[in-house]
């Protein structure tokens, strides 16, 4: 494993990790001694999402923030899988690989699925669990990711520039603040703007299954971790009803409506997304757990 500073400011110490056979790239704040806080992204996303929530976590926790495999700076699949239940096992491995017993672990999108598979199958890695604006149940995949799916055979052989524009326009739907769209929607989308990148998106999104999060479902309310589900108010992909369904599934879940905030809220609005993280960082562990 090597460890450098990318010297860029707010991005955090940067790592490379191996899991899965392949490497992840990930963005490190804090100290290396305080309880770890994970980070997980979505589709199709990276660990920039989570540039301005963290460094508000620092000061309390050491906070991860991976790019899942294939996505971002991590490696390319390589043949491995990225399904949601794949893309868990790699974070055990990573948190393995780093010596983390435990971790509070936040979940963005189909991070948020990778998020409740960890809590289900692996209790005893998670200390807390907090959803933001996450896949679950039957919520996905959405409507736009069902049509490349079905097209996958034309999406691939399409210019890898045309299809990232048109992902582009198609998520900006995800921000309410436009200005902030434009800053991280590029670095997104990046890593997909080569045919190789766009071969690996679509690998992505032929992986989306709902089967994964519907059969942990029924699992969900015999967690008894704290939780904290936290949504844009404004979400066109991930609608309000499943944050009111999965606060009431998960015990004792606090939810927070983000009102100025679409799907992407954790670049949309970092600050009430990371004060509502922050009060899920306060809540004591069940006796005998240690983060």
């Amino acid at each position: 494993m090597t460890i450098q500073d990318d010297g860029v400011g707010g991005t955090g110490r940067t790592l490379r990790v191996p899991a899965g056979g392949r490497s992840l790239h990930l963005r490190e704040w804090g100290d290396p001694a305080s309880e770890a806080v994970l980070l997980l992204h979505g589709i199709p996303t990276n660990g920039l999402l989570w540039t301005d929530v963290a460094p508000r976590l620092a000061a309390r926790a050491r906070v991860l923030a991976p790019d899942l495999l294939g996505y971002g700076r991590s490696d390319a699949p390589g043949g491995q899988p990225v399904d949601i239940t794949a893309q868990a096992g790699y974070v055990v491995e990573l948190l393995d690989a780093l010596g983390i017993g435990r971790a509070t672990v936040v979940g963005h999108d189909i991070g948020g699925g990778v998020a409740q598979i960890l809590a289900v199958r692996h209790p005893e890695r998670v200390a807390r669990l907090g959803l933001v604006d996450s896949v679950c149940y039957d919520s996905w995949p959405i409507p736009e990711m069902k049509a490349i799916q079905a097209a996958a055979p034309v999406v691939e052989h399409m210019p890898a520039g045309l299809t990232t524009k048109g992902l582009k326009l198609g998520l900006r739907r995800g921000f309410v603040d436009q200005a902030r769209a434009e800053s991280f929607l590029d670095g997104f989308l990046e890593p997909f703007s080569t045919p190789e990148g766009l071969d690996v998106f679509v690998e992505h999104a032929r992986s989306l299954d709902s089967r994964h999060t519907e059969e942990i479902a029924p699992m969900l309310p015999g967690l008894s971790i704290p939780a904290a589900v936290v949504w844009g108010r404004q979400d066109p992909f991930q609608k309000p009803e499943y944050a009111e369904r999965l606060a009431a599934d998960i015990p004792g879940a606090e939810l927070t409506w983000i009102a100025e905030a679409s799907h992407f809220s954790p670049a949309d609005a970092p600050e009430p997304v990371a004060e509502a993280l922050l009060r899920l960082l306060a809540r004591p562990l069940r006796a005998g757990a240690a983060a």
